[in-house]
């Protein structure tokens, strides 16, 4: 008996010893396992109205965004897809502070009331993303029908495109308007108060047409500007108008050069130039030759799409070696453009 009760008591120790120990063991692991503080973004008013604005009035808000987690709160990013721009923004917000994010709204070519919403995206694992909303309702006086002007011309033309504008106060006052205003020295505009067949119906005060002018004179290549309507009613001196359009060439070439790049004088070599002309025959291409010596050109139509030619370059046997450096003149019907020069180049190995 006493031999037994002796072993039980050493057993009844150890027993308690390894509970003991993995009582520790188990706690050191909670402890070591616990996640850190997690970040919690609040922001105080997710939606500002600005109220009643001027036509074109730039405006500016502040969101303020609080961190009330135990972790660094992070701004990762904003974004929108309206007339913002995200000035700046606190990327990272510490616990208990605040942090904000800066918005500029543009109220050009808007009429009355409207809303535009941001999204804001945070390492806050409950919130990960914000919508943040802007609101704000554009007092207008002046409007224009339509709303905006647009060329698309090929260069060359003869008569100038007009694009006719009706001028209105939304709110149907008497108006005048003193002047406009075109980005570009070829666009020009006149205005004139408009005649009864002329009038729309929203409207029963003044209401004038304005005629917009793309002249001969435009170049080849894109519009981006704004045309500025100065008038003296009440609520809206300035009426501004997105412009927008294209000179497009009359005859497009592509590649802009007729590179041969490196080849042997043994080996048949050739490339070709693609032009597409936008004057039917008066563009047709009649002839075209290189200046240097060596080269063969061929001109081929596209059979399917009559308004598109291709020039094909050739190097013959009697071609001297070393660099190729000259001219493809191609000749037109055109009597505006006559003749298309385009650069050949390449490297004959000897």
């Amino acid at each position: 008996m006493r031999g037994r009760a002796a072993v039980t008591r050493r057993e009844y120790r150890t027993r308690l010893q390894s509970s003991a120990v993995l009582a520790l063991w188990l706690a050191a692991s909670a402890v070591g396992g616990q996640r850190e503080p997690a970040p919690r973004a609040v922001v105080a008013g997710p939606i500002y109205d600005f109220g009643s604005v001027e036509p074109g009035q730039p405006l500016h808000h502040v969101f303020r965004l609080r961190n009330l987690g135990g972790g660094p709160l992070r701004v990762h990013r904003v974004e929108s897809t309206c007339a913002c721009t995200v000035a700046g923004f606190d990327s990272e917000i510490q616990p208990g502070k605040e942090g904000a994010i800066q918005v500029d709204l543009d109220t050009k070519n808007r009429e009355g009331a409207f809303a535009v919403h941001l999204q804001a995206f945070t390492n806050d694992p409950d919130t990960p993303e914000i919508t943040l909303t802007l609101k704000a309702a554009v007092a207008v006086g002046v409007v224009s029908r339509p709303g905006y002007v647009r060329f698309v011309a090929t260069a060359g033309f003869d008569e100038p495109p007009t694009v006719a504008l009706v001028v209105l106060a939304h709110d149907a006052q008497s108006f005048s308007i003193r002047s406009v205003e075109s980005p570009y020295v070829f666009i020009e505009a006149s205005f004139r108060e408009a005649e009864a067949g002329e009038r729309l119906a929203q409207s029963e005060g003044s209401q004038w047409v304005v005629a917009v002018r793309l002249m001969p004179s435009a170049p080849e290549g894109p519009l981006v500007g704004f045309l500025e309507i100065r008038t003296d009613h009440p609520r809206q001196g300035l009426l501004v108008l997105p412009l927008s359009g294209i000179v497009r060439p009359l005859f497009e070439v592509h590649p802009d050069t007729a590179d041969l790049g490196e080849f042997s004088r043994e080996a048949e070599h050739r490339t070709s130039v693609r032009i597409r002309s936008r004057m039917g025959e008066r563009g047709a291409i009649v002839s075209a030759e290189a200046t240097v010596v060596g080269l063969e050109t061929q001109i081929v139509r596209d059979q399917a799409d009559g308004h598109l030619w291709f020039v094909v370059v050739h190097a013959r046997d009697d071609l001297a070696g070393g660099e190729v450096d000259g001219m493809l003149r191609i000749e037109t019907r055109s009597t505006v453009v006559p003749v298309i020069e385009v650069p050949v180049r390449g490297h004959a190995r000897m």
